[in-house]
């Protein structure tokens, strides 16, 4: 192994990481992080565009640069490879003209080491060979060691060695814009004024992690004859809005359906309510990040890696059994465990959101 420490005192720090919304919220304290203990460096953002928002919404990213959507096996086909690589020829110089000193690649894949090499960062740190999955390393010039437990963000937050920062625990330097934070504030205003305010995310891009749409909507009576709580059910696409349609349909009146958001006007909603219940998704760690208590249900994979992070939330696990003969899926996790979940959160902070929002009018 290297020595942690290539370079301190950076001007200009490049963070690679190109897709998957909830793990580039994941990944933006780096950037709180060096801002604090860096004040005079400048970090910029190389992201795919299905993330770009989130890292818009990150404060103190100097300049976000959008990454051609790799193509993946679609490189074998010479029309998409080459549109691939007429929009890398394009972002090329953009990103070489900024003189990176270092560029860090916490996403261990293929198409990180691509934008690592195209940026002509001196130093290309990414994680050493037997802590990444795919070619990464074999873009890098300096390698670095992931701790082997804790949440990811703790461990990706360990590659800030290599610029001298040792940073304490995680900050979100998320914030969603003005207008969206109006736009949402009105939206809740006609939907409900005193009563608590839950978002219930039904959606995932992996089956595996989608919990069923009828234990959602049993949760949603619960909470509404229970705790008169509003339910608002999310959707991202076509097929998540049938989802959560049919959730709000089998609620008996408890629930109703979002309107179409963006990720700005989606991270302004779930900063705004009381509690949000879902799997290991974006909008799940969009809601932590911003500071909104989290009911998060895992099975596919475990809450002590990916879970909600922070101490204010709750999560049912039943991933922490991996090993058994008998391995869990979301359909073992009951909908009043859930309830119960939500129950506690909501009256160990009554209305927090709610209060903050009737004061901001």
């Amino acid at each position: 192994m290297r020595s942690a420490l290539v370079c301190r005192n950076p001007q200009r720090v490049l963070i690679v990481r190109l897709s998957a919304i909830g793990d580039t919220v994941l990944t933006t304290p780096l950037v709180e992080a060096l801002n604090r203990h860096l004040p005079g460096t400048e970090v910029d953002w190389v992201v795919e565009p299905k993330s770009r928002a989130v890292v818009e919404m990150c404060r103190g990213v100097s300049r976000v640069f959008t990454f051609p959507r790799f193509p993946g096996a679609g490189m074998l086909n010479a029309s998409k490879r080459q549109e691939f690589l007429r929009q890398l020829a394009l972002v090329r110089p953009e990103l070489q003209a900024r003189r990176y000193d270092v560029a860090l690649a916490v996403q261990d894949r293929l198409k990180s080491g691509l934008a690592l090499t195209v940026s002509g960062a001196k130093y290309r740190v990414g994680w050493r060979m037997w802590d990444a999955e795919e070619l990464n390393w074999v873009f890098t010039n300096h390698w670095m060691a992931m701790p082997r437990s804790g949440h990811v963000v703790d461990r990706w937050m360990s590659m800030l060695a290599a610029v001298g920062v040792q940073p304490e625990r995680a900050r979100f330097p998320i914030e969603p814009p003005a207008e969206a934070r109006k736009h949402m504030r009105q939206y809740l205003s006609e939907i409900q004024r005193s009563s608590p305010v839950v978002v219930m995310n039904v959606g995932s891009s992996k089956a595996d992690r989608r919990w069923p749409a009828e234990r959602f909507s049993l949760v949603a009576e619960m909470a509404r004859s229970q705790l008169d709580a509003v339910s608002i059910f999310t959707w991202g696409n076509d097929a998540e809005r049938e989802i959560a349609q049919q959730a709000v349909a089998l609620s008996n009146g408890a629930a109703v359906l979002c309107r179409p958001t963006t990720l700005f006007t989606l991270a302004a909603l779930v900063e705004q309510v009381d509690a949000f219940v879902g799997g290991d998704t974006g909008p799940m760690h969009l809601a932590a990040a911003l500071g909104t208590p989290v009911v998060g249900v895992f099975a596919a994979s475990t809450a002590a890696r990916t879970g909600p992070y922070g101490d204010i939330h709750r999560v049912i696990d039943r991933h922490a059994g991996a090993g058994r003969s008998d391995v869990a899926t979301m359909e073992d996790i009951q909908a009043d465990e859930v309830f119960m979940e939500l129950a506690k959160l909501l009256e160990e902070r009554p209305l927090r959101n709610r209060l903050e929002l009737q004061t901001a009018k």
